[in-house]
């Protein structure tokens, strides 16, 4: 074609067919009237210098017969500084080819992580942006980057995006300070909890402002506290911690997503609120556990109970909501803030002695009374409302409720221990904890190695797709000592309550 140059640009794509790979070329022509401006030749060539010349020339204009600007070419081949450069200059970090593909696109399929980061914290782009046409025709930059599987480029999308990188859905929870919503991640497609806490709160005078009270956190001190816990803390009956970020306004933690709710709302929907008792040892022995592993690291969970024992599709328990969790120098030195939940909380806290291991083993023990009986053990009279007063009263008091007298005799003893009012007389440690008669049965190593099955069977098969795990109680799964079979243990039981 006289007087016309044509140009062309082919591209390879595996494309697979039957099982087998063939390569697809394309070629695109177009005439000189869309000639390459100065900027997008040199970046095609990789040309740096002389890109930089024909900014300063002309600026960062023009596109090619692809529809790519410089930009596009600078961001796929990972030229950092050119990148910068265009983005000074008013190159659009969102400009899109003739696929639909921007600059952020080509920049996560070549993974180019430091150049994603840019675009990404200078430039604006758009990390939902769709491809149009060719082999990644719907695709984002965000379905790009998670092909390549690559984790320094996870992180860097982790940093830039924050919570962003979540689809945050429908709220599962709600504390004083704190809402808990279902989230997938949209790289991974995992489903996950999304636990926000807002930096600014209302006081209840109406101010806006979040202070803390007789040398108490904040709540978002309280959430760092949280993060700075579960960072140092690797256990499968406690809540994982996938990621943490922050904005000006609120605190995230991207954590572990349950899908059988908690331990409150699974009573809730018990005949009499009450568990059997051999799924009441079941649940509480993992707790040991997690409390355990806790006490190891020089941590107190000080807000043991019902809505902090969280149930995973499998019917395992997860240690929940660490905000208050208290870091000790050494396991001689105690707490001494008074927080937690009244009717969980140990008498040496609420006399302002301080919170040691023991005190979290009280909390287990009101835990345990409430699983076997349906209500809590303070107050003693259920006809009286539960004011923090009055439970703090009877606390103090010594009096507490009386257990149903169908208990068997080793969880009325393993209560009355654990419900010691004098803490030099209650289990001091996880080891302790362990020797009682409740546990008498219990394989430790195979429960801490998910090898023991739950005696609570979750009907959920997709996270994705349930509101809520129904549950349902199978015979009881517990792994036995001595005990050749299950009618061994109701027998034992049996025995022990009469």
């Amino acid at each position: 074609m006289a007087g016309k140059q044509l140009c062309e640009f082919h591209k390879q794509a595996a494309v697979t067919i039957g099982g087998k790979e063939r390569v697809v070329r394309e070629k695109l022509q177009t005439s000189e009237q869309n000639v390459q401006s100065k900027p997008v030749q040199a970046a095609r060539a990789k040309q740096w210098s002389a890109l930089e010349e024909a900014v300063a020339d002309s600026g960062a204009i023009g596109t090619d017969e692809l529809g790519r600007t410089a930009l596009h070419y600078a961001a796929g081949y990972g030229a950092l500084s050119s990148v910068a450069l265009l983005l000074r200059h008013g190159a659009s970090a969102n400009a899109a080819d003739a696929l639909g593909m921007t600059p952020l696109h080509w920049a996560c399929l070549k993974n180019q992580a430091a150049v994603v980061r840019v675009l990404l914290c200078e430039g604006g782009a758009d990390v939902h942006a769709r491809a149009v046409a060719g082999i990644f025709r719907g695709r984002s930059p965000l379905e790009l980057a998670a092909r390549t599987g690559d984790g320094q480029m996870k992180q860097v999308l982790s940093e830039s995006l924050g919570v962003s990188l979540f689809a945050v859905g429908r709220v599962v929870g709600r504390g004083g300070s704190s809402t808990v919503s279902r989230a997938v991640h949209r790289l991974s497609n995992d489903v996950v909890a999304i636990k926000t806490t807002r930096a600014t709160t209302h006081n209840a005078d109406g101010a806006r402002g979040a202070r803390a009270n007789d040398g108490q956190r904040t709540p978002l001190q309280a959430a760092q506290a949280e993060r700075r816990a579960l960072s140092s803390l690797r256990h499968p009956f406690i809540i994982a911690l996938h990621e943490a970020f922050q904005t000006a306004d609120a605190f995230y933690l991207a954590i572990e997503f349950c899908a059988g709710g908690d331990l409150r709302r699974l009573l809730g929907r018990q005949k009499d609120k009450i568990l059997p008792q051999a799924s009441a040892i079941f649940v509480a022995a993992e707790v040991v556990l997690a409390l355990e592993h806790m006490h190891s690291r020089m941590l107190l969970h000080r807000d043991v109970k019902a809505e902090n024992v969280l149930i995973d599709a499998h019917g395992h328990v997860r240690l929940a909501d660490l905000n208050i969790a208290a870091q000790l120098a050494s396991s001689d030195l105690r707490a001494y803030s008074v927080v937690g939940t009244p009717v969980a909380t140990a008498p040496e806290v609420l006399c302002g002695r301080g919170a040691t291991f023991a005190s979290d083993f009280w909390s287990l023990g009101v835990l345990v009374f409430e699983m076997v009986s349906g209500r809590a053990p303070f107050p003693a009279d259920a006809s009286l409302t539960p004011a923090p007063a009055i439970v703090v009263r009877e606390i103090l008091r010594g009096d507490r409720a009386e257990l149903p007298a169908s208990t068997s005799a080793v969880v009325v003893e393993a209560v009355d221990s654990l419900l010691q009012r004098d803490e030099a007389l209650r289990p001091r440690d996880a080891c302790a904890v362990k020797t009682l008669g409740l546990f008498e049965f219990v394989e430790w190593d195979a429960l801490l190695q998910l090898r023991t099955p739950s005696p609570l069977r979750g009907q959920v098969h997709d996270t994705r797709c349930v509101e809520l795990a129904d549950w349902e109680y199978t015979r009881p799964t517990l792994r036995l000592k001595g005990l050749a079979s299950e009618s061994h243990l109701r027998q034992h039981m049996e025995a022990t309550s009469t």
